[in-house]
């Protein structure tokens, strides 16, 4: 693939991604991606869950750009010595970059703008993903990391924004719940191959009863216990 088909689906998808906010404790589908199940600040005790670089990482891996390219990482700094140590870092922005900032903040450069400005899409800023934009030389920006575009080969795959719509409409279910949701989500879980023996009717429907066999074959699907944006793009594949 070429850098601009790249850099073009990557812009794509991480501007779909804006507005997106996440609950109280950091719990939001980019860190439940990540880790392979819900997370939220505090638990285990001591813990925190900071998700600017994995938002980054999922919009990555969402555009087909395997970890070879942007590694796999929740730290700012890992990334940025990464970035350093295959001396792909720079001092002047191009579009497509990771801007670094010196508070242990990461953003993706959308633009670049008149005045030697950049406009960026950043996760985690005011606990949401928001566009920003800053002089390109800032004193708090320690510079621009540069992947290897030119080196993803496969096809870019990436959600259109017209599924990403539907998979956001779908609800946030967990154990307890009822309805006509549940049975959906039941029939994709025996789609991607899990067995509902007991919550499947001999006509071939489903009770829509989220018990523990359901919460089972989700966790055994998604390593979580609860459907929301992460789980239901998973099981459809998106």
């Amino acid at each position: 693939m070429s850098r601009l088909e790249v850099v073009r689906s990557l812009r794509k998808i991480e501007a779909d991604q804006v507005g997106i906010a996440e609950r109280p404790g950091n719990d939001v589908k980019y860190n439940t991606a990540y880790y392979g199940h819900r997370v939220h600040d505090g638990i285990p005790p001591h813990t925190s869950y900071a998700w600017c670089v994995v938002f980054q990482w999922w919009c990555f891996q969402k555009a087909g750009i395997p970890t070879s390219v942007f590694p796999k990482s929740a730290n700012v700094f890992a990334v940025r010595d990464w970035f350093k140590e295959k001396r792909r870092f720079y001092r002047t922005p191009m579009v497509g970059d990771l801007v670094i900032f010196s508070i242990s903040h990461i953003g993706f450069v959308q633009k670049l703008l008149a005045g030697n400005r950049i406009q960026t899409i950043e996760g985690n800023s005011g606990d949401a993903v928001r566009r920003h934009t800053y002089p390109a030389d800032h004193p708090g920006i320690q510079g621009y990391c540069r992947p290897e575009y030119h080196k993803v080969t496969r096809p870019i795959t990436h959600t259109h924004g017209k599924t990403e719509e539907i998979v956001r409409a779908l609800p946030r279910l967990k154990s307890g719940d009822q309805g006509a949701d549940v049975m959906r989500l039941q029939a994709l879980l025996r789609a991607n191959g899990q067995r509902l023996p007991d919550s499947q009717r001999e006509d071939g429907s489903f009770d829509g009863e989220f018990g523990d066999e359901t919460e089972t074959a989700l966790r055994a699907v998604t390593g979580s216990t609860v459907a929301d944006d992460a789980q239901w793009a998973a099981l459809l594949g998106v």
